[in-house]
């Protein structure tokens, strides 16, 4: 066989060898899979770069990355915290077969208003905050969140529901009463929603791209009563509600 054969079939074994170790579990409601897919590929190259035989002369140490997704998070590795980036993940020499402790410092990461990133799990599908990793061959560590946002349901009448906080791109479901009583002979008519899937109708469905705060519109109808004698006896008609002009 060639050398430059034997070069090719040896880096290619490098490289499937790299990718099993960077196998991540996505969790439900993780989004911008993209910039996760380069962060991976960048970690690949990475450790591709830190083949056995490309460090030689560090026989004794392994080469381990560790990062977090999205980027730019707190961790702390050996009690010393870290905020990697996208472009530089955090790059250790760790004494081979010696254990470190990785850690999420906080388990939810507030960014803007309505939005945030709630820790879910690590990339070999382990979801407590601390973990522990044994430097026996060239690996990376990371730290998955999932991005939410928060949806405020806000209605004058009647008691809504659906406020609170979801995973990006969720399908929501929202409702408040059909009709309200505020007063002798007057009532509030649910109308329509400010957005939703089926706005006219008092339970539908929301998707949350973004933070969002959907509004509950109602009519106001008053009770008339119409009365008139008829041969001296008094009848009532009429037990209606009518809208307010």
């Amino acid at each position: 066989m060639a050398v430059g054969d034997e070069m090719s079939r040896g880096l290619a074994m490098m490289t499937c060898r790299t990718y099993n170790y960077l196998k991540v579990q996505i969790p439900r409601g993780i989004i911008d899979l993209k910039q996760l897919i380069a962060l991976m590929i960048l970690l690949l190259g990475m450790l591709t770069l830190a083949s056995p035989a490309a460090n030689a002369q560090e026989e004794n140490t392994v080469r381990i990355y560790v990062a977090t997704y999205p980027s730019g998070l707190p961790i702390s590795v050996d009690g010393v915290i870290y905020f990697p980036s996208t472009s530089q993940p955090i790059r250790l020499e760790w004494e081979e077969g010696s254990t470190h402790t990785v850690e999420v410092i906080v388990d939810t990461w507030y960014t803007d208003d309505g939005e945030r990133y709630v820790f879910k799990t690590w990339n070999t599908g382990e979801n407590q905050k601390q973990v522990s990793v044994v430097a026996d061959k060239p690996k990376s560590v990371v730290a998955v969140y999932e991005k939410q946002y928060f949806l405020e349901v806000v209605s004058p009448y009647g008691s809504s529901k659906g406020s609170g906080w979801y995973p990006a791109g969720s399908l929501v479901e929202i409702s408040v009463d059909d009709t309200i009583e505020i007063g002798d002979g007057v009532r509030a008519s649910f109308l329509r929603w400010s957005e939703g899937y089926n706005p006219e109708l008092s339970q539908t469905s929301i998707y949350l791209f973004e933070p969002k705060t959907v509004k509950a519109y109602w009519k106001i109808e008053y009770r008339i009563q119409v009365s008139a004698e008829v041969e001296g006896a008094q009848v009532t008609e009429g037990d209606g509600s009518r809208r307010a002009r």
